[in-house]
């Protein structure tokens, strides 16, 4: 890469002459910033897809707040699945197993599609599918064969959407950890927004299938705002001309060895994924696992489980707003602070959180409040593990990067999921919690044992990513570059204005030539 910065630098220092081949360079351009100058975009796009992108960003908040509660309704409910106290951990555990196995098999194929295919077309496509499959998710019938075909179904089409690497694509490098917090912290709203939509429907007396429905429709949302992200392809440049031209295809387990070598030789990138694995009790599987605490705590009457509905949906609340506030901190800090000195004080808040409601017992108590509001702190505080992979991951990889963060995430659901449920009902009702306060303190051992060591390679790190070529570009879509046929680079190598008053949509880094 230094030898094609190296020549690119010798162009533009040749001197024209009449017999040559015309070089009219884009000069480069001051970052665009948005947000009243907070946070500064990629030259690859324009503010428009960036807020697309915020009403995708809400409109999954919203859903993933509120869906996984919603689910353990409908498991418990005798309006729908009836499914009794006493194997309902091992039913919730044998669903969610299984589509996470599926998520496994799907998770890195999906990211590759996102590198080779672009963003658009893929995410418009898997909002469809989503909507059709969340939709059916209340009226499947049987819990087996049809519900738990219906949540894999789901469970692909949701994990293709929560791969696409807007956030990492959107948001200048210069301003990765606060452009990664303003992408969580919208997301996050949308999950305090979930939150607090569920626990209005249930006050207003709505059924859990009008609920689905209700939640159907965010998803569309969703869909529509995606229609206006950015089309293309990010494909990296020639040496010679900077055409672009695109990557080699990979095989599944290509693509999953590229995230972990990714992992491997940048140490961040592993805590990233070592905290991404053990906090497989996360906030969307800990709202399940708080319905299913509560129903026993309380009975499976219809007084009792309304009563458990409702508590759960305020620790839900709880959670999500000591998440949103968190995640707005680190959006002013993450740049500014050691991220040791986020990650660590995270996992101990985790640790304390679940041991506090083992110690509480009563879903309704004081106690059980502030540990709801130290576990949304410590999930929030996590957001740091996103600005780790959106900022260190390797330029054209961040697909199947964020592909295997996603199987470890997965895997940690899986594992946190099928062992906790079993444990809920052979044990204790409280033993999930037992089991993230482990995980939370493995984390702290492993991720402390990364700082001891990290005089060692941090520098390191930090010097490789500065010394990195950015050299990629945005393909675009036909449709992407009709509202730009009429813009030409001018003899003194500004951009112009094309018919419709925009600026050329051009990476101020590509040399363009001209006869």
């Amino acid at each position: 890469m230094a030898d094609i910065n190296e020549s690119v630098v010798e162009t533009l220092q040749e001197p024209i002459n009449e017999t040559q081949e015309q070089e009219t360079v884009v000069e480069k351009k001051e970052v665009e910033k948005i947000f009243c100058g907070l946070i500064g975009i990629s030259p690859m796009i324009r503010p428009r897809h960036f807020y697309a992108a915020i009403g995708h960003w809400i409109a999954l908040g919203i859903v993933f707040g509120s869906v996984d509660t919603l689910f353990t309704m409908l498991l418990t409910s005798k309006d729908y699945y009836n499914v009794p106290q006493s194997s309902i951990g091992t039913t919730q555990a044998l669903i969610v197993g299984v589509e996470m196995v599926a998520r496994f098999l799907v998770v890195t194929p999906l990211g590759v599609m996102y590198d080779h295919y672009g963003r658009k077309k893929p995410l418009i496509i898997s909002y469809i599918f989503s909507i059709i499959f969340f939709g059916a998710i209340p009226y499947a019938g049987n819990v087996v064969p049809e519900l738990l075909i219906v949540r894999i179904l789901y469970g692909i089409a949701t994990t293709s959407i929560l791969l696409v690497p807007l956030i990492a694509d959107y948001i200048h490098d210069d301003w990765k950890g606060r452009g990664s917090g303003a992408a969580s912290l919208i997301l996050l709203t949308g999950a305090l927004l979930g939150s607090i939509l569920l626990k209005t429907l249930l006050a207003y007396k709505l059924t859990l299938g009008q609920i689905g429905l209700v939640l159907t429709g965010v998803l569309g949302f969703g869909c529509l705002s995606s229609c206006f992200i950015k089309g293309g392809v990010l494909k990296k440049k020639s040496e010679s001309h900077n055409v672009a031209v695109p990557q080699q295809k990979t095989s599944f387990w290509e693509s999953l060895l590229i995230g972990f070598k990714a992992a491997i030789n940048i140490p961040w990138i592993g805590i990233a994924f070592i905290a991404t694995f053990l906090s497989g009790g996360e906030i969307h599987l800990m709202a399940g696992i708080l319905v299913m605490w509560a129903t026993s705590y309380y009975g499976e009457s219809d007084e009792g489980k309304e009563k458990a509905n409702n508590v759960a949906a305020k620790l839900g609340v709880y959670i999500s707003m000591a998440n949103l506030v968190m995640t707005l901190l680190m959006t002013v800090i993450v740049d500014k602070v050691n991220k040791f000195g986020i990650i660590i004080p995270a996992f101990v808040l985790i640790f304390f959180g679940y041991g506090s409601i083992v110690l509480a017992g009563d879903p309704d108590s004081t106690l059980t409040s502030l540990a709801a509001l130290a576990l949304g702190i410590g999930f929030g505080s996590l957001l740091v593990t996103t600005f780790l992979v959106n900022k260190y991951s390797p330029v054209l990889h961040r697909g199947k990067v964020s592909g295997s963060q996603s199987i470890l995430r997965i895997l940690g659901v899986v594992a946190s999921n099928i062992i906790g449920g079993w444990l809920f009902e052979v044990w204790r009702s409280d033993a999930p919690y037992l089991m993230f306060t482990a995980f939370a303190a493995i984390a702290n051992i492993l991720i402390f044992a990364l700082f001891v060591t990290s005089k060692k390679w941090a520098k390191r790190v930090e010097n490789d990513l500065k010394n990195q070529l950015n050299d990629a570009v945005i393909e675009e879509d036909e449709s992407e570059k009709q509202s730009m046929d009429n813009s030409e680079i001018d003899k003194n190598g500004d951009v112009s204005i094309n018919k419709n008053g925009d600026e050329k949509d051009h990476d101020p880094r590509v040399v363009v030539y001209s006869k």
